[in-house]
């Protein structure tokens, strides 16, 4: 018999951090700047990292609201701060489509709680 924390691969995620401490939040901002992201972690800001040297989808930045390059570097950079790389990389692809696909693309301000991500990085992982 096996008990749940024998079956239960999110508590076999490494995480880095708290993802109820932390917090993404972007904003479209004028051109030239176009879109950005930033997160909170314990009520701090926090730039968001691209994490080109992990995969390259978009080096002019993040964006959302659609399946392309942008909102797959902003699910990579999101995955990232939560678990260890191997794990962002093998469920980025999900949480951009279950969620930085989903947020409108003319929305100006956005925000996702990392609960949220971590709760689609388990789900992803777990398949």
């Amino acid at each position: 018999m096996t008990s749940p924390s024998d079956t239960d691969t999110s508590s076999m995620l490494a995480l880095k951090r708290d993802p109820s401490a932390v917090c993404f939040r972007g904003q479209r901002l004028p051109e030239p700047l176009g879109a950005t992201a930033h997160m909170l972690v314990q009520g701090q800001v926090q730039p968001l990292g691209l994490h080109l040297h992990l995969r390259n989808h978009s080096p002019t930045g993040f964006e959302w609201g659609y399946g392309g390059s942008g909102p797959a570097q902003l699910a990579l950079a999101m995955c990232v701060e939560l678990v260890d790389a191997d794990t962002a990389l093998k469920t980025y692809q999900e949480v951009k489509a279950r969620l930085v696909a989903t947020i409108p693309q003319a929305a100006e301000k956005w925000e996702i709680s990392g609960t949220t991500v971590y709760a689609v990085i388990a789900a992803a992982q777990s398949r």
